[in-house]
């Protein structure tokens, strides 16, 4: 008797498939998806693809702060992940206003445009502009 090695898939005897490979038995098939009906293989690719979407809608929830605060954001001010709600605002002597979420900071003059808040918040927008992150737009609550 042939020494088979046990890592590779069980043959069915000689027989081949229509594209002369031979054919797998039993676990080796389901394993491989080699003998499936391509209704059960669109099925599966469905199941999958549904559990993924539904593995996306539930990390959104998870953090609705972000998805509430980047609704309103003007599409000129935020690409997706570029606006942050600011941890800290303070207005420093020569009227320049720093603003900061995290380790971001961001520094705007007198003259920058500022904008009113929805929510009563501040909020910052930045991109990067090759000498580090500055301020796209900036939202702070009415009468600030």
């Amino acid at each position: 008797m042939p020494r088979t090695n046990s890592r590779q898939p069980k043959e069915c005897g000689n027989t081949r498939n229509r594209h002369g490979d031979r054919r797998l038995c039993g676990a080796a098939q389901a394993v491989r998806g080699v003998g499936l009906h391509p209704m059960q293989r669109r099925t599966e690719k469905a199941i999958v693809l549904f559990l993924g979407l539904l593995l996306c809608a539930g990390a959104l929830l998870s953090f609705p702060h972000l998805v509430d605060a980047h609704s309103w954001y003007p599409k000129r001010c935020c690409n997706d992940m570029d606006c942050f709600p600011a941890d800290n605002v303070r207005r420093l002597a020569d009227g320049t206003l720093e603003l900061s979420k995290g380790p971001i900071r961001v520094r705007v003059t007198r003259t920058f445009p500022i904008e009113s808040s929805p929510d009563g918040k501040a909020h910052f927008c930045v991109w990067d502009s090759g000498f580090g992150l500055e301020a796209r737009c900036v939202f702070l609550p009415a009468g600030s």
